[in-house]
Order: C-alpha cells, then sequence, then structure tokens
C-alpha cells in the first residue's frame, strides 16, 4: 500500500530533453541514489553497490539500513533492491562512529503524491513580466494535505545553454520562484526551460515535467481602473508590466456584467443576458478610456482583464469595479471592488 510522509523535493530544471540512456540506478544528488524500479510490478530486484567513503577501503566497515544493523561487511557492499524498498544505508566504523550514508530510494512510474488538472496538469507556471521571474505552483493530492514537508533546490539551468537560474521554495510547499538571471526580455526567447519536479514519499521517488517558454506563461497582473467621468472608466497598465508600452501593448477584454438585487455581480458569469463582452482592444497606450452602456441599467459592474498583445499567453484575473445609479440624483456613482 502506497503510504507514509512526503519527504523531500528536488527540483530540476535540466538541460535539454534529450532522454538519459535507461540504467538501473543514477545519482540525483550527493548521497542519494536513485533505483529505476518496474512501476513496483512484483518481484522486480535491482541490484547495486554502495560505497562508504574511498579513505576506509582498508578498514573494517559496519553498516545499518534504517537504523537496523545488516550482516554485510566492508567499504564497499552490494544489496538487492526488491519491488519498491528502498532505505537509507548508513556505513559506521568499527568503533560505532558515524561515517557516511546512502539514501536510497526507488524511481515509481506512477503519480500518486500531487493532484492533476485537466487544465494545468500536475504544475501551474506563470511570470508576470519578462524579466525573467517566474513560478510554478501545485496541489497536493487530498491523500497528502497534512504531512511533514522538507525541501532541497538542486540546480536550474537553461536548455541548451545553461544560463543562470537561481530557485526558492515557499515556505507552504506549494510553489517553487525562479530568475533568470540572463534572461533578456528584448530579443527572441531561443530556448525553453525544461522542469523536472521529484517528489519523494519514504523511500519511492515521483517525477513530475513542464517545459515552457516564458513568453508561454505570461500573466499580467490585474489592471488598475479610475473613474473619468459619470460615463467613463479609465484603466492603466499593471505596475509590473514591462516598459516601454509601445514594445510591450496588451490587449484587453472588456464585459459589462447587469447587477441584480438578488444575486451579486460576477465577472465569471458566462450566461447571457446577464452580461456583454466587448471587442478585444489591442493597445499600447498606458491609459485606456471606456464609455458605460448605461441608459437601460439600475446597476452594472466592469470586468477588464488583460494579456498580451502579441502572445497567445495567459489572461490577468479580472478587475471588476461595480456602478450604480441612484434614486433621486440621475448620475452614477462608482465603488470598487
Amino acid at each position: 500500500m502506497y503510504t507514509g510522509l512526503v519527504g523531500i523535493l528536488i527540483f530540476i530544471i535540466s538541460p535539454g530533453l534529450t532522454s538519459r540512456p535507461l540504467q538501473r540506478s543514477w545519482t540525483l544528488q550527493p548521497n542519494v541514489l536513485v533505483v529505476e524500479g518496474d512501476g513496483g510490478s512484483p518481484g522486480t530486484r535491482v541490484d547495486v553497490r554502495l560505497r562508504c567513503m574511498e579513505q576506509f577501503c582498508h578498514q573494517e566497515v559496519l553498516w545499518r539500513r534504517n537504523g537496523e544493523e545488516v550482516a554485510m561487511r566492508g567499504n564497499e557492499i552490494s544489496i538487492t533492491v526488491v519491488e519498491r524498498e528502498g532505505g537509507n544505508y548508513s556505513c559506521y566504523s568499527d568503533q560505532g562512529a558515524w561515517l557516511n550514508y546512502t539514501l536510497v530510494l526507488v524511481h515509481w512510474r506512477y503519480r500518486k503524491i500531487l493532484q492533476d488538472s485537466p487544465h494545468t496538469g500536475y504544475m501551474h507556471c506563470s511570470a508576470q513580466n519578462y524579466t525573467g521571474v517566474f513560478q510554478c505552483s501545485w496541489t497536493w493530492h487530498h491523500t497528502r494535505k497534512g504531512t511533514l514537508l522538507k525541501f532541497n533546490v538542486k540546480r536550474c539551468v537553461r536548455s541548451l545553454t545553461g544560463g543562470n537560474i537561481s530557485c526558492s521554495v515557499d515556505a507552504s510547499g506549494h510553489a517553487i520562484f525562479c530568475k533568470d538571471h540572463g534572461h533578456c526580455p528584448y530579443a527572441e526567447e531561443a530556448e525553453h526551460i525544461n522542469l523536472t519536479l521529484y517528489v519523494r514519499s519514504q523511500f519511492l521517488l515521483e517525477s513530475y515535467t513542464r517545459r515552457f517558454y516564458i513568453g508561454d506563461i505570461v500573466k499580467p497582473d490585474p489592471v488598475s481602473i479610475q473613474r473619468v467621468d459619470n460615463r467613463t472608466l479609465g484603466w492603466t497598465y499593471p505596475h509590473t508590466w514591462n516598459t516601454p508600452s509601445s514594445y510591450f501593448p496588451l490587449t484587453f477584454q472588456v464585459k459589462e456584467v447587469a447587477c441584480t438585487t438578488q444575486r451579486q455581480c460576477t465577472c465569471e458569469s458566462t450566461n447571457p443576458p446577464e452580461h456583454k463582452v466587448q471587442s478585444t482592444k489591442n493597445t499600447c497606450d498606458q491609459d485606456v478610456k471606456y464609455k458605460m452602456d448605461f441608459e437601460t441599467l439600475k446597476c452594472v459592474a466592469l470586468c477588464v482583464r488583460a494579456r498580451d498583445a502579441f502572445c497567445d499567453s495567459l489572461w490577468s484575473d479580472w478587475k471588476k469595479t461595480k456602478w450604480k445609479k441612484t434614486a433621486k440624483e440621475n448620475h452614477q456613482m462608482l465603488s470598487f471592488r
């Protein structure tokens, strides 16, 4: 039965998508050996050799697996990993002093730790602009909630040249934040980022992969809406968006949503006649004005969102503001949401 606490997350943005030659075991990082399992099939057996340390090759070395002493002796031993049974192998001197360890994990091809999504897959990646900063987030499967998590960032590189990408893990355990220090927002992005997420549960290892350009995952922050007059609203580019706007234009989607006293206005509404969506506007102007169609409505919400005008990337979250006619005065009052 697949149980146990989630232990270590290893994040690797690996160079290229060239497949690694099939090996029965490989090193994930120092002191961590990964054995390629066969999906946990009954009877799977893989023989691997463990070495304590080079300088102890002529000394008596004792071994323990998960704290329990094993019969094998010597600086180098051969073990058999059966099905999904990895372990923490520690070596000691004949006086009982701890010398070194090797963590043996079994790479399992099934995915049970992270929650899959029909829209984003196992990982959702986004960037608020083209500065080279991006983040990837995930959702733990409901059976993994409340588990104790520990993290370790290994290395991050571009697909061909390597690059200089640094990462840090969110304390909540649901996201990783990265910055490509060599990314140029004014040049065409020639190299993919290949992100592989390794997730450990006890001695099993699962892997999750995303491949993307920063341009594919750009999601602007919400626009800022201001009142121009009693019938006109305006909005500006997010302050986090790249400049100049003539080089980084945004396209906007504008939605009017009729409000009633029985229910609140929502930008996510898709059922007519509660809303109408205006034609998308492409503009390189920082300030955009929009005249409300307010003749027959007592209350209406205006929803605006933006995305890169040149890329079929992510829309920003909706920004909403609500207009209402007063009973005694024939003008509109504006309130922000």
